[in-house]
Order: structure tokens, then sequence, then C-alpha cells
């Protein structure tokens, strides 16, 4: 049960990882910005081609990966809640 919680937080932690880097080379490949009026900052997306399209895919699988393995851990570290009750019987 431990080794489960452990390799299960690991993906989390790199999938995290993952998703703040490809996020980070998204705002500085992507974005414009230049400073206007009043001191802030006015951004706009450049290019949105098929490298923009892949990050933003690679985002939302990472989020995916996530949301999963928090699933999983939760079905096997909470037996008896709602996450494990399928047709009135605990698995």
């Amino acid at each position: 049960m431990k080794l489960l919680i452990v390799i299960g937080m690991v993906i989390i932690f790199v999938s995290a990882f993952f998703i703040l880097l490809t996020i980070d080379s998204i705002i500085k490949g992507d974005l414009r910005c230049v400073p206007g009026e009043e001191g802030k900052m006015i951004c706009s997306i450049e290019d949105v081609g098929f490298g923009f399209i892949l990050k933003t895919i690679m985002v939302g699988f990472f989020i995916l990966i996530d949301i999963v393995a928090v699933y999983l851990i939760a079905t096997n570290v909470m037996p008896g809640t709602y996450f494990v009750k399928r047709g009135g019987k605990d698995f």
C-alpha cells in the first residue's frame, strides 16, 4: 500500500513539474509582452501554430495523468468510500 502511494506521488510530482515547464515554454516562446501605460504589461499570442497547440495538448495530457493518479490512489487508500462502491458492493 505504501509503495502505491509513493509511486502515485512521484507520478503526480513529475507530471506537475512538466506542466509548469510546458507553461513556462509557452509563456517564453509564444507570448509577446510589452510594457504599456502605467506600468501594465500587455501580452498577446504571436503565432498560434502547431507548436502552441501541441504544448497545450501536452498540458491537458499531464493534467489528465494527475487526475487518474489521484483517483487510483484514492480508490486504493480509502476503501469503503464512494470511490469504490459500485452496484452496492465494495470491491
